[in-house]
């Protein structure tokens, strides 16, 4: 569960958006932060900070990353396993851990004191009693019979056995305006960079702009979607390309930033194909075509800037194989077979969100028989917004299942 209420945003078919924004204002992403001077200095955007970055919806997207950023203070503490402990159980997903024995300057000026008490959210409780006993399936068993006073001894007799240990993470914290803390992530003290969600929204904008500027690539914000710890935002392509007589097929960029997972920073190659009246359908090829560029927290920023710099020649390469997909897709001669398939996949899906939430009402609309790729791409079309963005493993199965139905014809070798 996200600790802020996730933003979803469609500006595909906003009248009133914004026409983009000076470089000079993106500044405001990276400033006071560690890497500063160092993207500055690496991205040279001394030679653009005079520019305007002509990506419609763009300042929009930064004013509204930056006002969720600020609801909290983001920090990290180093701190040992033996200086943590399990406070209580707030419900059968979430605990209360007390952080104690802080002696950084900087965290005790946060803090005012040198124990707290932070809330897990995501996947950290998980994580904490798995990382030091591996009992977290153990603990939801008694937990769900309500043997408190097992889990409540084995926590205690755990905990005195760790009290040695010099096993530490950095938790990854955030403080709310009323003084609540929140751990959303445990990862390394040493390898772990701070690739944040500003950070990577700042390198997009730039490294587009530049794609615009001298390869004449031109992009606007289709959609975005962010929390305090993640964020997905699509530039689509404004050049398009006739599937049929009734839709188009364009390129999209889409930025991906998880703060609570292994990776950093992922630019992915998707497809979108226009019905037409703002109706817009995503496909997603399978993880080794759709990558683009990646990066994950262990890696330096000359590093990053190292797998930036072939992007637009990616880029085309992707969009050269998407070209040649479509061919498949006009192709296709029975639609019933692609809509066959694809209940298929539905029904015998183990994708949690998809099993517990979805997949009742996307059988009722794959059921009937069509006609034509233009009635089967109106059936896509209602079963993607029927799955809430917030759903995003579900989102992206169901985008994933309709490439492999409409390129791979069905041939995705998992039955």
């Amino acid at each position: 569960m996200s600790i802020v209420k996730r933003i979803n945003v469609n500006l595909a078919n906003s009248v009133i958006v914004d026409k983009g924004i000076e470089v000079l204002s993106i500044l405001e992403l990276i400033e006071n932060t560690n890497y500063h001077e160092e993207l500055f200095d690496l991205f040279n955007v001394e030679n653009y900070a005079h520019d305007f970055i002509e990506i419609k919806g763009a300042e929009e997207v930064v004013r509204n990353l930056i006002k969720i950023d600020e609801e909290y203070q983001k920090f990290d503490v180093d701190s040992y396993f033996k200086n943590v402990k399990v406070e209580s159980f707030i419900d059968e997903k979430e605990i209360i851990l007390e952080i104690n024995n802080i002696k950084d300057p900087k965290i005790l000026k946060i803090t005012g004191t040198d124990m707290i008490y932070v809330e897990t959210r995501y996947a950290v409780r998980s994580e904490y009693f798995n990382e030091l006993y591996n009992i977290d399936k153990y603990l939801d068993f008694c937990k769900s019979n309500r043997y408190d006073d097992i889990v409540k001894t084995n926590i205690t007799m755990l905990e005195e056995k760790n009290k040695n240990s010099n096993k530490d993470k950095k938790f990854r914290l955030l403080k709310s305006k009323d003084g609540k803390y929140f751990v959303r992530a445990l990862t390394s003290t040493e390898v772990y960079k701070d690739y944040n969600l500003r950070f990577s929204l700042f390198i997009a904008l730039i490294e587009l702009h530049k794609l615009n500027k001298y390869k004449g690539h031109s992009y606007y914000i289709n959609s975005y979607s962010f929390t305090e710890s993640d964020a997905k935002i699509v530039f689509s392509q404004r050049e398009s390309f006739e599937l049929t007589d009734k839709m188009k097929i364009s390129f999209a960029l889409e930025l991906v930033n998880d703060e609570i997972k292994r990776e950093a920073v992922k630019l992915n190659g998707i497809f979108t194909i226009s019905l037409g009246n703002g109706k817009d359908i995503f496909v997603r090829p399978d993880d080794v075509k759709t990558n683009i560029v990646s990066f994950s927290h262990s890696v330096g920023i000359e590093k990053v800037k190292e797998k930036l710099e072939n992007l637009a020649e990616k880029i085309d390469v992707f969009t050269k194989n998407m070209i040649d997909d479509t061919q498949k897709i006009k192709n296709i001669q029975n639609p019933n077979t692609i809509r066959e398939f694809l209940l298929y996949k539905i029904q015998k899906s183990r994708t949690q969100e998809i099993s517990s939430l979805y997949k009742a009402d996307i059988n009722k609309l794959l059921t009937n028989n069509v006609d034509t790729i233009f009635q089967l791409f109106e059936v896509f079309n209602k079963i993607d917004l029927l799955i809430d963005d917030e759903h995003i493993v579900a989102k992206d199965f169901w985008r994933h299942k309709l490439y492999q139905a409409l390129v791979e014809g069905g041939k995705d070798g998992s039955k």
